[in-house]
Order: C-alpha cells, then sequence, then structure tokens
C-alpha cells in the first residue's frame, strides 16, 4: 500500500507554533491514533487529508503525528527543523546507520520533495508508509522505491529482534 499526498498550502505553520507545548503535530497518548490512521489509508482511505506544516523559510516540517522523508541522488533526506523527533523517526535514521545508507537532515523545499526518487511518511501506528503521488504527479515511477522497501522490511523486522524490542513479558516484569 501507498500513500497518495494532496498538499496545500494553506495550513502553513511557523516554527514557534511547532514547537509550543512540546507534542508537535499531535501524539498518540493526545488520542489522534485514529486520525493518524485516516491519514494513511489505514482503514481505507488513500489520500492524506489536505494538510502539511512549513517552517518560517516555506520548507517542509511535519505533518500531523507523521515526518516526512525522501530520497534523492545524496540519499536519504528529512528535515532538520520544526519536527517532532520521534521514536519512529529515530528508527529511520538508526536503520539507515545500519544499512549503510547515506542521510542528511537540511531544509526540504516542496520542489525538492517532488523532485525526490522516493518519499516516504513515518508515524508510531503506520511505522514507514511510501508516498507515491503528490498533488497528482507522480513520485519517482509511482511505487514504492528501494530504499524505502529496504527501510520498511527492516522496520517490521526489527519488531522481533530482541535487541531492538522488548517483549510485554519482559515489560511487566519491570513494574
Amino acid at each position: 500500500m501507498s500513500v497518495v499526498a494532496n498538499l496545500k498550502k494553506k495550513f502553513n505553520r511557523k516554527i514557534e507554533s511547532l514547537v509550543a507545548g512540546g507534542d508537535v503535530g499531535g501524539s498518540i497518548a493526545s488520542g489522534v491514533t485514529s486520525s493518524i490512521c485516516n491519514h494513511f489509508g489505514v482503514f481505507g482511505f488513500s489520500e492524506l487529508l489536505p494538510y502539511r506544516a512549513f517552517d518560517e523559510e516555506n520548507n517542509i516540517s511535519e505533518g500531523p503525528g507523521f515526518n516526512i522523508f525522501c530520497v534523492d541522488e545524496t540519499g536519504l533526506n528529512s528535515p532538520n527543523k520544526g519536527v517532532l523527533e520521534g521514536i519512529t523517526r529515530q528508527t529511520v535514521l538508526d536503520l539507515a546507520k545500519e544499512l549503510n545508507l547515506p542521510f542528511q537532515l537540511s531544509s526540504i523545499s516542496l520542489e525538492k520533495l517532488k523532485s525526490s526518487n522516493e518519499v516516504f511518511a513515518t508515524s508510531t501506528a503506520g511505522g514507514i508508509m511510501p508516498i507515491t503521488k503528490i498533488n497528482g504527479e507522480l513520485i519517482g515511477q509511482g511505487a514504492p522505491g528501494e530504499i524505502t522497501r529496504k527501510l520498511h522490511k527492516a522496520y517490521w523486522g526489527k519488531h522481533s529482534d530482541p535487541s531492538w524490542s522488548v517483549s510485554k513479558e519482559d515489560l511487566l516484569k519491570q513494574s
């Protein structure tokens, strides 16, 4: 499954409002799980709600409860400011290191995002979700790319890796 994103600039936010209050774009604990699932087509929806956040230079920052990554000739890219530095985002960066994939944290313009070979979003509820179309324009070949697929496979594979996860039984023993 991949996601079709319709991005509209009218929902512009500045960085100050992104970081105010701590939970940027919402959190699972705040009860936005169903909202995130709806954004990513988990219940049969095929499009993100028309939303995206920008930094003060009008670069992509994040969406409500998800982070954005793109892949181009330099490797994996994710915004370097105005984002929730969440667990899933950090996991992707850790996996990139483990898989020897080059990555950089830097500003991402809408033009860079749309001209990327691959784009994906990350969230706690959905993991790594390929985005194959933005505003009606295909990203790359219009299908999940090699790096996205590799990270997706590694991400879900780590769920059963004892060095990356803790069983509920072990969690209960700790409490």
